[in-house]
């Protein structure tokens, strides 16, 4: 520590006799400083302790930016699903119209009944009433992807894709114990263990003597003109430690051993969760993939149903209501395989963050600049 001092003092003295009282002004200006030899490393483990905190703040800054790109990433999927989906409605009420206008125009020849028109038209309501909600969810998103894009709208962004892309292949996972390295919020928890320690080697160190150099040098007169006339030069060590505190020095010794355990049980935590999110995507992609290609196969007969249902019927071979059946069967085939395929993504990039990796090293050093207002 190197400190600048200066003041003045003012001493008035009150006299015994007839001469009245007197006064003096003394002014002084100087530099002191003092080194602390750092004998058993408390110093070190204090400054050791630091660094590997900042290293850790320095892992959630990377866990915010994986945070925001998977959230942008996802909620552009979103959007292109709630898309396709009012595209699919689009095609499905023109379906509906058209067979509207066939049932009634079957009625008016007396081949359908009203309750077929009446069918018709409530399923053609139904349908109507799935257009504003979806609209609605629409503006939220891009509202949603404009707040991640740290814009107030979506003007002169344009969101060309028109169909989900195709899915890229399954990542390498590696060994379990490559999560260590790769995934921020495990190396967080290690980085704040070892900060731990250092602080445990501190608290240690702070029961034992403590060896001080101080060094001074003052200037001092009554007047201020002749301040730097008079000199005083001053080196001392001094050797401190403690005798009686209450068992304080014990106890925090006691205290940081005990966040070391604490510290050690969470990253033992951390570690076992992100291999068992690891393991749990890896499951879903499995089960996602089935599940789709059994989706596929259902429309593909759900459409060859309504075919079918819709050629016998134009031949008055079957009844409305099977025509009606497989029509609603296959346009609640089409949305949900849209569900299916948006959740298959969804499933993707939580196995992406769960995996961790080195992509994010570029994004926080362009964070850091930005932090810093060098970020051009």
């Amino acid at each position: 520590d190197v400190n600048i001092e200066a003041g003045s003092s003012n001493t008035r003295t009150k006299q015994i006799d007839s001469s009245g009282d007197k006064s003096s002004s003394y002014y002084e200006a100087g530099i002191a400083a003092s080194y602390e030899l750092d004998l058993w490393g408390r110093v070190k483990s204090v400054t050791e302790s630091a660094k590997l905190d900042l290293r850790a703040s320095r892992e959630d800054l990377i866990t915010a930016a994986t945070t925001i790109t998977s959230e942008t990433a996802l909620t552009w999927f979103e959007i292109i699903s709630v898309s396709n989906k009012l595209k699919i409605l689009e095609k499905q009420l023109k379906t509906n119209l058209t067979m509207t206008e066939l049932t009634e125009m079957r009625y008016r020849r007396g081949v359908s009944t009203a309750l077929d028109v009446f069918q018709q038209r409530q399923t053609l309501a139904a349908m109507k009433t799935k257009f504003p909600l979806l609209r609605a969810d629409l503006r939220e998103l891009k509202n949603n992807l404009a707040l991640l894009l740290g814009r107030t709208s979506l003007d002169g962004i344009k969101i060309s894709a028109e169909k989900i892309p195709h899915m890229p292949p399954l990542p390498g996972t590696g060994l379990p114990a490559d999560l260590l390295s790769r995934r921020p919020d495990i190396r967080k928890a290690g980085l704040q263990l070892q900060s731990a320690d250092w602080m445990v080697s501190a608290a240690k160190a702070s029961r034992l003597p403590a060896l001080k150099l101080t060094a001074s040098y003052t200037y001092g007169n009554e007047k201020p003109s002749d301040i730097f006339d008079n000199w005083i030069a001053n080196l001392a060590s001094s050797i401190t430690g403690p005798v009686f505190n209450g068992g304080y020095l014990k106890a925090e010794v006691k205290r940081t051993e005990a966040v070391v355990r604490e510290r050690l049980t969470s990253y033992k935590k951390t570690v076992i969760s992100a291999i068992h999110e690891v393991e749990l995507y890896l499951e879903r992609e499995r089960r996602y993939r089935e599940y789709l290609s059994s989706m596929n196969d259902q429309l593909t007969a759900a459409r060859t149903t309504y075919k079918e249902a819709i050629h016998f019927y134009r031949k008055v071979a079957t009844d409305y209501v099977n025509v009606l059946t497989a029509l609603n069967t296959m346009h609640s085939l089409e949305l949900t395989m849209i569900d299916g395929e948006l959740n298959y993504y969804k499933n993707r990039i939580s196995l992406y963050r769960a995996l961790g990796g080195t992509w994010t090293a570029g994004d926080r050093k362009m964070i850091e600049r930005s932090a810093t207002g060098n970020d051009k």
